[in-house]
């Protein structure tokens, strides 16, 4: 199956479930920033749940189709329609030559997105991924956001493998957190804030990191470490006091307090939250 993109829509890019083979070389794991989404729409077409999918953020691409084939699209619900005619997320929907795909809207919830196929995105695969890291122009299509007039193939899937749940989103979430390495550096009021407060999703948020509004602590007594190793949950408290969280494009390494890292089970639908959004962190015992 052949595509063309007639719109690029926002920060819209090539994900998978993102790479380990780059770490020790300072490229970050990079992927879906919901995987649970981007794994169920694998698991309707029968896909490995490995496999790449587009990711879009808040406005969705548009996409002709110039071959027939199925897609299935998970995630933000961003009303997708085929020829002006609703479809159902979270299902197998069968396209045709010159059909063209829209997305007229948004809901209250998610940002999100992932437009799935039945087969694979033919590109090659960097450090065991196809996954766009576009700060450091790397993997997926040329390293870049998809863009106006760029052309995919999709090759055929000829394996099958077994289905999974998505993700239900949530109005006002509560995201479980653990200790971080530097937990015990903070006082006990801003541990305790950090969990009773109901924070907010800043504006100033991208893939690397979300800030958070409303939440502001003391922080340590230093505000700095000496760099140290972060993954993709990994909350920091800079010298502002407004936590961030560490998201799939962030540093191997960062300098800032660790107070918590977020539960993996959680990190997709915390990646979920739109900005001004609200949500609350919970310690976990």
């Amino acid at each position: 199956m052949k595509i063309e993109i007639l719109k690029a829509g926002l920060n819209t890019t090539i994900q998978d479930l993102g790479r380990i083979q780059g770490l020790a070389h300072g490229v970050p794991f990079s992927g879906a920033m919901d995987k649970q989404s981007i794994r169920f729409g694998n698991s309707i077409l029968n896909n490995s749940l490995t496999e790449a999918a587009i990711e879009f953020c808040l406005i969705g691409p548009t996409v002709k189709f110039h071959e027939e084939g199925e897609i299935a699209i998970t995630g933000v619900n961003l009303n997708p329609r085929i020829n002006e005619i609703p479809i159902q997320l979270n299902t197998k929907v069968s396209v045709f030559e010159n059909d063209i795909l829209e997305f007229k809207g948004n809901n209250s919830l998610g940002v999100y997105g992932y437009l799935c196929f039945n087969g694979k995105i033919d590109i090659p695969l960097f450090w065991g991924s196809k996954s766009t890291y576009v700060y450091g122009g790397l993997g997926g299509l040329y390293g870049r956001l998809i863009k106006k007039g760029d052309v995919l193939d999709i090759k055929i899937n000829t394996e099958f493998f077994s289905n999974k749940n998505g993700l239900v989103l949530l109005n006002t979430p509560t995201i479980r957190i653990s200790p971080g390495p530097e937990y015990l550096d903070f006082s006990n009021s801003d541990i305790h804030a950090i969990g009773a407060i109901i924070g907010m999703i800043s504006m100033d948020t991208n893939r690397m990191g979300a800030r958070i509004e409303n939440i502001k602590l003391q922080g340590t007594a230093s505000g700095n470490i000496i760099s140290s190793g972060t993954i993709p949950g990994t909350i920091q408290v800079p010298a502002s006091g407004k936590p961030i969280v560490l998201l799939a494009d962030s540093p191997c390494t960062g300098g800032y307090p660790r107070i918590a890292v977020v539960n993996s089970e959680d990190l997709d639908q915390f990646c979920q939250i739109k900005p001004g959004a609200s949500f609350n962190f919970e310690w976990e015992s």
